[in-house]
């Protein structure tokens, strides 16, 4: 299966996918990620930086935000009781690692954003396209 990494900026990896970790340049566009609609997908986001707090990273529609499930944070599952829906959005801060679980509900394309708060601006978008599960 082919590397599906994306960063924010700067040569260091954000995200990674099934535990693979790459590097990639802020100007590179990332690869767009192939999933199965239907299926649960477990995505880890890691904030490397150490100028870059409060990344926020969120999974949207045309319409906008979308659900996901928590897992984990910073490597150790969450209690059970903390691993609710909630809308697919999570501040990442420096050194810190959480867990989700997404699952596209129907063959679509999402987008993850990468939105920093010192900037204001989205700082990175990976695409997500979602096709029928076989």
């Amino acid at each position: 299966m082919p590397r599906r990494t994306a960063s924010a900026v700067g040569p260091a990896p954000l995200l990674s996918r099934r535990g693979q970790v790459g590097v990639r340049e802020w100007h590179e566009p990332p690869e767009p990620l192939d999933l199965a609609a239907g299926v649960k997908h477990r995505f880890r986001t890691v904030n490397f930086h150490t100028f870059m707090a409060n990344l926020k990273i969120e999974i949207k529609d045309g319409s906008g935000l979308l659900s996901g499930r928590a897992l984990a944070k910073d490597g150790r599952d969450l209690p059970e009781n903390q691993q609710t829906v909630r809308p697919a959005q999570q501040v990442v801060s420096i050194g810190e690692t959480y867990d989700f679980e997404f699952i596209p509900e129907k063959p679509a394309d999402y987008r993850l954003e990468i939105f920093d708060p010192i900037f204001g601006k989205v700082m990175n978008t990976v695409r997500i396209h979602a096709r029928q599960h076989n």
